[in-house]
């Protein structure tokens, strides 16, 4: 008998209007609506989400492993 291990993905997009590498000027930093996230997890299994308009994703089931992601 086997099992497989799994996990969920959640993130959080937004604009760098400042170019200073973090989300921290409220009203400057701004939230990425509709943003295309695309991932591949470990086995290759490619989802595409969009943001909502809070610039979050949540993906559940994800396998464990690496994840790559493209935005």
């Amino acid at each position: 008998m086997g099992f497989a291990v799994r996990g969920s993905l959640s993130l959080n997009v937004f604009r760098d209007n400042n170019a200073d590498g973090a989300r921290n000027i409220p009203g400057v930093d701004s939230n990425f609506q509709n943003a295309v996230v695309e991932y591949r997890d470990a086995s290759g299994t490619t989802q595409t989400v969009n943001t909502d308009a809070s610039g979050n994703i949540s993906v559940a089931n994800v396998r464990a492993g690496p994840v790559a992601l493209c935005v």
